[in-house]
């Protein structure tokens, strides 16, 4: 069997093989901070969703409850460089941080025109309940594309 190129692209191996190394270059760095917490590397939280499955949404903590009321928590006080959810056991989305804070932040935030905020959501499975962004992976990967965007086109500014 042949391969047949589309008329008008002409591959350049040189610079896709530099692109595709300089991936795997950052998974490598990725996977150095998630798995061995190396110095030098990016620093990385994990999180499993028990309901991710099932409801086919993806959980982001925001706040918790303590003895004395409700406090920042989860993503919005990490201070890792990305966020790494786990989805269905063999899946890792790996998100920086500081970009899964601003969807986590807007969905939270966002209500429709009549105040109603289909993303919040309170937990209470555990020793200090907590609130936080039910988001369905749809829109989860929407927003992320959003935001990555943004970051990209302010990065060219």
């Amino acid at each position: 069997m042949r391969a047949r190129l589309s008329s008008g692209y002409q591959p350049k191996w040189d610079v896709d093989l530099a692109y595709g190394r300089k991936g795997e270059e950052w998974v490598a760095n990725y996977l150095g901070a998630l798995v061995l917490g190396e110095p030098g590397h990016l620093t990385a939280e994990a999180k499993r969703d028990r309901q991710w499955l099932n409801t086919g949404n993806i959980w982001i903590e925001v706040a918790c409850k303590r003895a004395d009321g409700w406090h920042d928590s989860g993503v919005v006080t990490s201070e890792a460089d990305m966020w790494t959810l786990l989805l269905g056991e063999c899946v890792l989305v790996g998100v920086p941080t500081r970009v899964l804070r601003r969807i986590a932040v807007y969905a939270w935030d966002w209500a429709d025109d009549r105040g109603r905020n289909r993303f919040r959501s309170e937990e209470k499975d555990g020793s200090h309940p907590t609130r936080g962004v039910r988001l369905e992976l749809g829109w989860f990967l929407m927003r992320l594309r959003i935001e990555l965007f943004h970051d990209l086109q302010e990065a060219v500014a």
